[in-house]
């Protein structure tokens, strides 16, 4: 026992670090994205990503904290970072009070200006621990004098007066009485004399400093025109990095309105779903996970963790294979005797030769087209290549449809292409799902990790966080229950499509809102849907309906997808109303009951919510 709890130990710690905040040891796990060049390139950039992505990490391994074990590894970099995240509380303390909204914005700005400079003056302390600059290296007066605080000679004594200052800031705006006794500074001012003064240092004239700044999206759209205005006019020897969520920009205004935020004018915009490709992520992800393997084999031992190769420790099954794994020749069983009946047919040898997964698409045509088995065999004959070329097209689909009304494993999710797909590009799950299967693999094979882990305990784990992530959705915001009625009426709705035989298009999982434009309630929702990773979004490729105006497509993350036994592949779509979306949000039963009714695109069937 304490051997399997040892190796578990190990697990936990190499692959639940989801998030770079609980990350001790975040160098020895880092690996560079391919669009980190791009990243560290001295000019300001906005790097967006969701939850997951390795958004924060990214960002934070431009940090001085991170940097200083390339320095002893003789990395050398042209720039100092400095990260520092917004926290939704402090945002919200901006506003109300019977302060208008004008002295706000005054405030915020003197805020901004106290919080550049003390992450700045916190940089330029660890350099003069680390004797890459002197203390008295850099005149900071003039910084210090436009912030409206008495002079020093140092840059540690700088530091602890603006420490003292941003502190006594942060009681001051919670009690009205003592705002007005705040001295302000003018936005940018303070910033501008710092870094002018740093460039005078011989130290570090030739270094540019990062600026990285964090979950931008906990900002106000006023609060974010503020900061905006900082990123249009920076330059010289300090740069803006920006993280933030999908759909998280809320505005690219300034504070002068006829001077918005321009990409790539002004910035850089990374946006990692659309730079990374999913080949590229999963040699990215891969990586990851081997690195946290060799951790576990170290931390316990090559017996008790004999592969360290990701794409090899998790079993893979063709489709043919997981057909038959699924029960295809018992569903099969039926078929085959009508088959062996028909003494009408030439080529006998040929139909003979079909695989367990073709007999199979026979029958669903012979349901769909309500025809006959000597009907669709004879179309098979008479037109072989067509018929192959539907064949594949529903080949995947038809995996789903073997075990309809039965108990058990319906559709098996296995294998790293697999992984890869459900994680939606995004390393977040990926860990959670490697994490959750390989303690259960450890679980079930008495302490010790096989060196092929199956597709049940692969299948088994998938669910486990599916339901791990939808129980968590609820918590994400005060919309949080709402985003769950969502991934439980449009999961339904795509379970049903997936598991019944309907005369429409395989692997319908992706839906349009035809006029959700005029709708700014709903599509306010979807776009927090999207930036929450409860909804994906995706350019529009083909119009289901002429009058439709929408310009993206949108499906559940495909996490959710083994939950409710539907294809996490990217499939079909179908179009909605934002009154039916609407339905769904407030009742996921009458929601998805009016959508199939409405859209009349398959017989209303019971059991969709049994």
């Amino acid at each position: 026992m304490s051997d399997e709890m040892a190796i578990e130990s190990v697990i936990t710690a190499a692959f639940s670090s989801y998030r770079s905040e609980w990350m001790q040891d975040l160098h020895s796990y880092y690996t560079e994205p391919k669009y980190f060049p791009e990243l560290v390139t001295p000019r300001p950039c906005f790097l967006i990503g969701g939850r997951g992505t390795g958004k924060t990490t990214a960002l934070k391994s431009m940090a001085y904290s991170f940097q200083k074990e390339e320095i002893s590894k003789k990395i050398d970099r042209n720039y100092f970072g400095i990260y520092h995240k917004f926290e939704i509380g402090l945002a919200n303390s901006f506003s109300g009070k019977d302060i208008s909204s004008e002295a706000w914005t005054v405030l915020f700005s003197h805020y901004l200006n106290l919080r550049i400079c003390l992450m700045t003056l916190d940089l330029l302390k660890n350099l003069v621990n680390d004797n890459i600059i002197k203390d008295e290296e850099v005149d900071l007066n003039p910084m210090m004098v436009s912030l409206g605080l008495s002079p020093v000679n140092s840059i540690t004594g700088a530091f602890a007066s603006l420490r003292m200052e941003i502190s006594s800031f942060s009681r001051a705006i919670n009690n009205p009485k003592k705002i007005q006794e705040i001295n302000t500074s003018i936005l940018n001012i303070p910033v501008g004399e710092l870094f002018s003064s740093i460039s005078e240092s011989q130290s570090l004239s030739k270094k540019f400093i990062y600026l990285i700044f964090d979950e931008f999206e906990n900002l106000h759209s006023w609060q974010q025109k503020i900061f905006n205005t900082l990123v249009k006019h920076c330059g010289g020897n300090f740069v803006y990095k920006v993280g933030a969520k999908k759909n998280g920009l809320k505005t690219k205004y300034t504070l002068a309105d006829d001077e918005p935020l321009f990409s790539p004018q002004d910035y850089a915009k990374i946006d990692i779903d659309e730079r990374v490709s999913t080949s590229e992520f999963s040699e990215f992800a891969g990586n990851v996970c081997n690195i946290r393997l060799r951790r576990i084999q170290e931390g316990s031992s090559a017996i008790r963790c004999p592969e360290i190769n990701i794409k090899l420790l998790l079993e893979k099954l063709d489709m043919e294979a997981e057909a038959i794994k699924l029960g295809i020749k018992e569903r099969n069983k039926s078929t085959n005797e009508s088959i062996s009946r028909l003494t009408s047919l030439v080529n006998i040898d040929k139909i003979h030769q079909l695989t367990e997964l073709q007999k199979f698409y026979i029958y669903y045509l012979v349901e769909k087209n309500q025809s006959s088995l000597d009907r669709e065999i004879k179309a098979y004959l008479e037109k072989d290549s067509n018929w192959i070329t539907n064949f594949e097209n529903y080949k995947f689909d038809l995996l789903f449809k073997i075990r309809t009304g039965k108990v058990g494993v319906v559709k098996y999710y296995c294998g790293w292409e697999t992984y890869v797909g459900l994680s939606g590009n995004n390393i977040r799950f990926i860990l959670m799902l490697l994490e959750s299967t390989l303690l259960t693999a450890v679980k079930e094979n008495k302490g010790s990790l096989p060196s092929k882990i199956d597709a049940e305990t692969q299948t088994k784990s998938c669910k486990d966080v599916a339901q791990s992530v939808f129980d968590e959705i609820a918590g994400l915001s005060y919309d949080g229950p709402q985003y769950q009625q969502i991934v439980v009426g449009f999961g339904k709705i795509f379970g049903y499509y997936a598991r019944n035989i309907v005369k429409k298009s395989p692997e319908l999982n992706q839906f349009n809102i035809s006029d959700i434009s005029l709708h700014k309630e709903t599509e306010e929702f979807v776009r927090r849907c999207v930036m929450h990773y409860v909804l994906l979004e995706s350019k529009e490729t083909k119009q289901t309906r002429k009058d439709e105006i929408s310009e993206y497509d949108y499906s559940l993350h495909p996490i959710f997808s083994p939950k409710f036994n539907y294809s996490n592949r990217r499939g079909r779509k179908f179009s909605i109303t934002s009154e039916s979306f609407e339905k769904i949000k407030q009742n996921p039963e009458y929601g998805v009951k009016s959508i199939l009714k409405d859209s009349a695109r398959i017989e209303e069937k019971g059991g969709l919510f049994d």
